[in-house]
């Protein structure tokens, strides 16, 4: 089932009286949807698990002012200082807000731990909760698995950067996607205006009986790999709360994502130092790359970028030429001095060979026959 929230943006003001050019991570109709949940809801207990500069924070106050919420709020976050500018702390925002406001809040801000270690600290009776931290896998899965025990029936969970992966450069950036797809919960839709990179639930009877399902999207691939030490933390904490069968698949999501993001390390260093290789071999040479269509253009423009010494395109002598481009040239028309002069085959794979086969039948045999993993690795440059 899908609610609809109304969105509340008056208090999403207060960021236009403070100082910093950094304000809230989320946007206005973001922050008005956060609102209208805070609105709707009246929570006694709020946490927020990331923080940031504190504008988010900041908003939250000015809600919970305006709606007159005699609230007890815990913020998080593991570093001490602000990450886009560590001359600041993190939170400042939050406290130019309580300054402005000027009446005492029910506030905590914690920093420097981990947020599973802080859950003693805060107490049971969340009824309100805000995960908004690294939005990669494992991040806001070993968080809310964490907090889960420590949550009211009827808390309210807010998901942001559901749909980040889409707007960013990041796009295995769906830690909350994830989360929010596996829950058994009421859930809030979509919001208007922009807002769709925010999300919402509520916690039931059902959330319980098949958090399970939590567990198990643990074992999706995980973009980074906590430390031991964090880890050994969520599961000691893990171990205290769940039976011993969800230990059993948190164990073997670990041991996992251990072994492939150590795999995907080594790919990744493997592909770059054979681009390095490939790239050595064209130094103090003049380079043709062979074909100019998506993928020879493609390769062109990188090559370019590189510093490499470009001759131009060399295409079949059967292929329409546009006579307008004189960076393009039939094979034939090309004289090419076999010592100083290069030839990069950059066309879809299944030509490579036959275009091989063809510069090998006219007596050129100085050409580059990237593998396909080099040229799997030159498309995502």
């Amino acid at each position: 089932m899908i609610s609809k929230v109304e969105l509340f943006y008056k208090p999403v003001e207060i960021l236009n009286q403070l100082s910093s050019e950094y304000t809230a991570e989320m946007s206005e109709a973001q922050s008005a949807f956060l609102c209208g949940l805070l609105k709707k809801h009246r929570p006694k207990k709020i946490v927020e698990i990331g923080v940031a500069a504190g504008g988010t924070t900041a908003v939250m106050l000015n809600c919970i002012d305006m709606l007159g919420l005699e609230t007890q709020f815990y913020s998080v976050d593991l570093s001490e200082n602000f990450y886009r500018n560590p001359e600041r702390k993190t939170g400042y925002l939050a406290e130019e807000c309580k300054e402005k406001l000027d009446r005492p809040f029910n506030h905590v801000l914690y920093t420097g731990k981990f947020a599973v270690e802080r859950i003693n600290d805060i107490g049971k009776d969340i009824d309100f909760l805000v995960l908004d931290t690294v939005h990669s896998l494992p991040g806001e899965l070993l968080d809310f698995l964490a907090y889960f025990p420590y949550l009211k029936k009827g808390c309210v969970v807010v998901l942001h950067d559901v749909a980040l992966q889409h707007y960013s450069n990041n796009t295995d950036s769906f830690a909350t996607r994830i989360l929010l797809n596996s829950v058994a919960a009421l859930k809030y839709g979509v919001g208007e205006n922009g807002s769709r990179n925010i999300a919402a639930f509520v916690v039931t009877d059902d959330t319980e009986k098949y958090i399970e399902n939590v567990f198990s999207s643990l074992i999706v691939t995980w973009k980074y790999l906590p430390s031991t030490e964090e880890l050994d933390l969520y599961r000691s904490f893990y171990n205290g709360h769940y039976p011993a069968e969800y230990l059993e698949i948190y164990d073997m999501a670990v041991d996992m994502n251990q072994k492939t993001v150590l795999r995907k390390a080594n790919l990744k260093l493997e592909g770059f130092l054979k681009v390095h290789r490939l790239l050595s071999k064209m130094t103090d040479k003049k380079v043709y790359v062979y074909g100019c269509g998506n993928f020879g253009k493609r390769y062109y423009h990188i090559l370019e970028r590189c510093g490499i010494d470009l001759g131009g395109y060399i295409v079949s002598d059967n292929q329409n030429l546009d006579k307008s481009d004189k960076k393009v040239s039939f094979l034939s028309d090309v004289e090419l001095d076999c010592e100083k002069d290069i030839i990069f085959i950059g066309v879809n794979t299944p030509l490579c060979e036959e275009i091989c086969s063809e510069l090998q039948r006219r007596g050129l045999q100085n050409y580059i026959f990237p593998d396909k993993y080099i040229l799997e690795y030159f498309k995502y440059l």
